[in-house]
Formats: C-alpha cells, sequence, structure tokens
C-alpha cells in the first residue's frame, strides 16, 4: 500500500498501535479470571452496560464508511466480552467451593498471583 506523505503512513503507525495498545488494556481481565478460576469480582451491570455500547457500536460500523483497520478496532471489544461471558458459563459453579471454613483456609492457602525470584 503507498501513502501520500509520510504523514499519512505516521498517522496511520499511530492509530494501529493505538488500537492494539487499547486491545492489550483488556486482556488482563481475562488472564485474571482464569487464574482465580473465578468471575465472582466482576461488576456484571458494567458489563452488561458495555455490552449494549459494543452491539451499538458494531451497528455503527456496519453501516458507516471508514477505514478498514478502524472497523477491525471495533470488534476487539466484541471478542473480549465473548471470552469473559465463555469465562462466565466455564466458571459459574464456582462461587460455593471458594467459601471455605477458616480452619480449612489456614492449612491450604493459594499460592500467589505473583511470585518474585530471588537473586542468588
Amino acid at each position: 500500500e503507498k501513502f501520500r506523505s509520510w504523514w499519512s503512513w505516521l498517522i496511520l503507525s499511530l492509530a494501529v498501535g493505538s488500537q492494539v495498545g487499547g486491545f492489550a488494556i483488556m486482556t488482563p481481565q481475562i488472564f485474571l479470571n482464569h487464574r482465580l478460576k473465578s468471575v465472582e469480582h466482576l461488576p456484571w451491570r458494567a458489563l452488561t452496560f458495555q455490552a449494549v455500547n459494543t452491539f451499538i457500536d458494531d451497528i455503527f460500523t456496519l453501516f458507516i464508511r471508514m477505514p478498514e483497520i478502524h472497523k477491525y478496532s471495533a470488534f476487539r471489544d466484541d471478542i473480549i466480552f465473548i471470552i469473559c461471558c465463555a469465562q462466565r458459563w466455564m466458571y459459574r459453579n464456582n462461587s460455593s467451593s471458594n467459601k471455605k471454613p477458616l480452619a480449612e483456609d489456614d492449612d491450604h492457602s493459594d499460592p500467589p498471583l505473583f511470585t518474585r525470584e530471588k537473586d542468588e
């Protein structure tokens, strides 16, 4: 693809970089859900609002003329939302298994989410 000037290349490169960054910002929640094997901590009312907003964005993306790269960025929210819904379905029965008596928690502690290796 040829660009009219270096300025148009720069603008497109910055747009692609911001869209990739936006996708990268949304993915840690998916890894956290997978690590905890739970979705109890998610605000489902806010996610429902986000789903409606994403649906409206998708409708406008289909009907308004825009560059293809911007259309792809509109669908990144859909990917994350579908994965969150799949995690909600997979981890739906874990709410009762996470609530253990205090005596059991002392003997069986969960490993930390992040571990720091010591240099020796």
